[in-house]
């Protein structure tokens, strides 16, 4: 390979912090636990301990930094992100995400389908309907369904569902929920996620239906495709980092 094959590379892992440490470890304290990297503590961006509920938690975000090579890559280290965001961020403005969250409910990407007579309106009748009723059944609430683009008004019961559920997480398994409410589009997929009604894969596929749908009409666009790559990486990340705080 040629020098000027190699330079971008180069240049790019010149900008990046080295890697300074050569043992991970995870160590229980008072209340939880932490990962430490040569023995010293694991701190956030504002300076706090990186403190962890359980030690699923702490192995995880441990593997992350582990598996760094000669440079420290932040953006492999999703899960160590969104620990940082719940400590540093999350419980000084818990109040606005629980609204950000309640908004997705709000404007339900499961609440709104294509014109009554489309294909795509069948296609989602056939993988979002047993979703809400599955969600409808299990909480005794009903989900709006509208056609068109003009948005609706969510059902009353379930925004008070939305704002009770999230009210009830702690901080690390509200950043972890609002991550995959976000990157899903959906409260409502999100939620039957968490509750066991459907499988990661199936929520996935169910969040990007109408997108799915385009791409088969129109072929698909490469950097689309690459962006959402990304964007499952970061919710397979979310979920790993909810199922290990919700079981603890």
């Amino acid at each position: 390979m040629s020098d000027a094959v190699k330079t971008p590379t180069a240049e790019a892992d010149r900008n990046l912090p080295k890697r300074f440490y050569k043992i991970v470890s995870v160590e229980r304290i008072a209340g939880g636990y932490v990962v430490t990297l040569d023995g010293r503590t694991l701190k956030t961006p504002a300076r706090a301990n990186l403190a962890l509920p359980n030690a699923a938690l702490a192995k995880l975000v441990a593997k992350e930094w582990a598996d760094q090579g000669e440079f420290i890559r932040p953006e492999t280290m999703i899960i160590t992100g969104f620990c940082n965001a719940a400590i540093d961020r999350v419980a000084a403005h818990r109040d606005a995400l629980e609204s950000e969250v309640c908004g997705y409910a709000d404007t339900d990407t499961l609440s709104y389908r294509d014109a009554d007579d489309s294909p795509l309106t069948q296609r989602q009748l056939e993988m979002w309907d047993p979703i809400l009723e599955a969600l409808e059944d299990a909480h005794e609430v009903r989900w709006l369904r509208t056609s068109g683009i003009m948005p609706g008004a969510q059902t009353a019961p379930v925004m008070a569902l939305a704002q009770n559920d999230v009210a009830a997480l702690d901080k690390f398994a509200l950043t972890a929920f609002s991550q995959i409410v976000a990157l899903l589009g959906s409260y409502a997929l999100a939620l039957a996620l968490r509750d066991g009604h459907i499988e990661a894969d199936h929520c996935w596929n169910a969040a990007f239906l109408e997108s799915d749908w385009q791409a088969e009409q129109w072929g698909e666009d490469a950097q689309a495709k690459a962006l959402m790559a990304d964007r499952r990486t970061r919710f397979d990340a979310a979920w790993s980092m909810l199922q290990t705080v919700m079981s603890s």
